[in-house]
């Protein structure tokens, strides 16, 4: 699938111009006829979702800790432009059992934004997005901060904001 093909690309493209200790690292590519093979940083810890699952709410200080790690990441990506597109539980994952050590992954919806132009494409997880990408009202890098607050809510509270059972209710 082509398009599959291009958007690895581009999810190899930002990888490449990012080296940041809060953002999963790319070492290497290898690429064959029918294969490309990532070489990216092992990571021993566990989803943020399944800690959040497994431990319950967390107190404001450790969840000061795990959000400031993603704005962190965020200054970078968003000083070269990029947007991430899809910030959830599932894509922060702990490089080891330090709250500090918190990885953002999954780059397949991240873009760079050019000239400063809105994007208008819809993507993202349902009960995530920010209601300007919903609206179809054109949007920038401040969807993902949109999503980091819903996150916060989540690592305060252990519930989700938007409780429903199908993406229309959400």
């Amino acid at each position: 699938n082509i398009k599959s093909v291009l958007g690895l690309h581009d999810e190899i493209n930002l990888l490449r111009k990012i080296r940041h200790p809060n953002v999963l690292q790319l070492y290497e590519i290898f690429e064959s006829d029918n294969n490309i093979h990532l070489i990216i940083e092992h990571l021993n810890g566990k989803e943020l979702f399944d800690q959040i699952k497994q431990r319950g709410q967390y107190q404001e200080q450790d969840a000061a800790t795990i959000l400031r790690c993603i704005l962190n990441a965020l200054v970078v990506l968003h000083s070269n432009n990029i947007v991430h597109r899809d910030l959830k539980p599932e894509n922060l994952i702990f490089r080891d059992d330090n709250l500090n050590s918190l990885v953002i992954i999954d780059f397949g919806l991240s873009t760079i934004i050019k000239d400063n132009q809105p994007l208008y494409t819809r993507c993202g997880s349902p009960g995530y997005v920010a209601p300007e990408i919903l609206n179809n009202l054109g949007y920038g890098c401040k969807a993902d901060i949109f999503s980091l607050g819903v996150i916060m809510y989540i690592l305060l509270t252990s519930k989700f904001v938007f409780n429903a059972k199908d993406y229309s209710d959400i």
